[in-house]
């Protein structure tokens, strides 16, 4: 199932998020995608990730607390969001890269599930930075957008040759 995540270069991984008109519309791409996301033990995935771009991701609250599933975020809004904390964050899109990203420490975020009823979330530390690098995925933004021009072009620079060995040792 791994091969089915869009590497940093595909196309709809820039493009803007479709929206959800009814859960029963994607509810086969959030059952497809929970499968992806246990198989390699992520925090989140967004539709993008695996070709769809509609305005859709899923977190693993499990992760975080014991019990609480993997939950669905339709047509996610962030409405609010305060203080700033900067801590190494990866991406399943550019895989085997970490690299040190500034967000909000605080977010309220509004959301739909999957019978379309409104849902809110309040989210600080880790999970609003999962929930915020998400969101970004369905507005066609990746961590390295979140760097300094200068910065960013180096550290592309830097995976890309990574990306680039790691592909010729899966040749051999």
């Amino acid at each position: 199932m791994k091969n089915k995540i869009k590497i940093y270069g595909e196309k709809v991984l820039r493009m803007k998020g479709e929206d959800v008109k009814n859960g029963e519309e994607v509810k086969n791409i959030v059952s497809e995608m929970m499968v992806i996301l246990k198989e390699i033990n992520g925090l989140g995935l967004a539709a993008h990730q695996i070709g769809k771009p509609l305005n859709l991701f899923i977190v693993n609250f499990d992760l975080f607390e014991k019990g609480k599933g993997i939950k669905e975020f339709i047509n996610p809004k962030l409405l609010y969001y305060e203080g700033e904390e900067t801590m190494e964050e990866g991406c399943l899109s550019i895989p085997e890269f970490y690299i040190e990203i500034p967000r909000p420490k605080k977010i309220f975020m509004e959301f739909f599930d999957l019978n379309m009823n409104k849902n809110f979330i309040t989210a600080e530390g880790l999970l609003a930075r999962v929930l915020l690098h998400e969101y970004d995925h369905i507005n066609g933004i990746l961590i390295f957008d979140r760097l300094k021009e200068d910065e960013r072009k180096i550290i592309i620079a830097r995976w890309k040759k990574l990306w680039k060995k790691k592909e010729e040792k899966n040749l051999k």
